[in-house]
């Protein structure tokens, strides 16, 4: 394959001890939306991105994915921005006069001033990211960054990788959705097995999409296509977790970030669920409190109210 640049690293050519320890063997493609992901757990996610530097040269990239976020970016601050909300409760007249209840409006006061410099900051993101955004600031630094294992528009095989992309897409390969509208995530698998192809080494795909497999098996066409192109002695493999994923790549990772950002995968984003990319649903129970059951994944089956157009939520 011809690149930009020079020859892409063999999985044989002679590492550092450090380098040895990090498993250098492996390559790490993140997908967009654990990118996206960060904006609804800043404080779990973002650090962790952050690691993604330490190893920036074993991660495949490509201008796609920085179109893919700063389409959303905006979009995903936003919703952090509506999300954010600040209840305090009103103390009962009993405290009227008291030193609790002056102690409790100070308080107040210098809560309601955090809260809008937290407002502030999410706003000051979407003004000036390059200051302001943490997030934006690994993306830039991982597809500027030069590097064998990224694509973009001027490279030797842009035309090559798209053609096939676009093939993979009308036929219906994945990655891909069946709502899917663009062939981003096809594009992504070419470059993938591309950079896999040309190294002969293994790669971990880090993505929160059905389309790619369920949580870290494989989609089986994909696991079958990618020996099949790649080859004996490398495997393709899928994490639905950054933390476990780095620790793959062997970032030291601990055990407590881990457990947080499980937690924060298992909360459920219902303004970016849409009905048409869940994979099924059933009603169960009846007379007054019928439930919709939204199975998203099979291990756990999440209840919520039952809507009636023609009256009101079904409680």
């Amino acid at each position: 394959m011809k690149t930009d640049q020079a020859e892409l690293p063999r999985a044989n050519s002679r590492s550092s001890t450090l380098e040895q320890k990090k498993n250098s063997g492996l390559l790490m493609f993140v997908d967009t939306n654990i990118f996206l992901q960060a904006y609804a757990h800043p404080d779990v996610r973002v650090p962790l991105l952050e690691e993604l530097m330490s190893i920036s040269e074993r991660i495949i990239c490509s201008e796609q994915l920085a179109m893919e976020f700063m389409k959303n970016r905006q979009q995903k601050i936003r919703e952090s921005l509506k999300s954010l909300k600040l209840e305090l409760p009103t103390p009962p007249g009993f405290f009227a006069g008291s030193s609790t209840l002056s102690d409790w409006e100070d308080h107040k006061q210098k809560t309601k001033a955090k809260f809008e410099q937290l407002k502030t900051s999410l706003n000051d993101a979407i003004e000036d990211p390059v200051k302001n955004d943490r997030v934006f600031a690994v993306v830039q630094n991982l597809v500027q960054k030069s590097s064998l294992l990224r694509l973009t528009k001027s490279s030797h095989v842009w035309n090559a990788i798209l053609q096939r992309a676009k093939e993979r897409w009308e036929l219906g390969y994945p990655p891909r959705k069946a709502s899917d509208t663009s062939i981003g995530d096809a594009l992504h698998w070419e470059w993938i097995v591309e950079c896999a192809m040309n190294t002969k080494q293994s790669v971990l795909v880090v993505s929160a999409d059905s389309d790619w497999g369920e949580k870290t098996h494989v989609n089986d066409w994909l696991k079958k296509e990618f020996l099949e192109r790649v080859g004996e002695g490398v495997e393709i493999r899928l994490t639905n977790l950054l933390a476990r994923g780095l620790q793959e790549m062997g970032v030291e990772i601990p055990s407590e970030q881990v457990e947080r950002e499980e937690k924060a995968t298992k909360a459920v984003d219902w303004d970016s669920v849409w009905t048409k990319q869940l994979p099924w649903s059933f009603v169960s129970g009846s007379g007054e409190a019928p439930k919709v059951y939204v199975v998203t994944d099979p291990s756990s089956i999440i209840p919520i109210p039952k809507f009636d157009p023609g009256t009101s939520f079904l409680e």
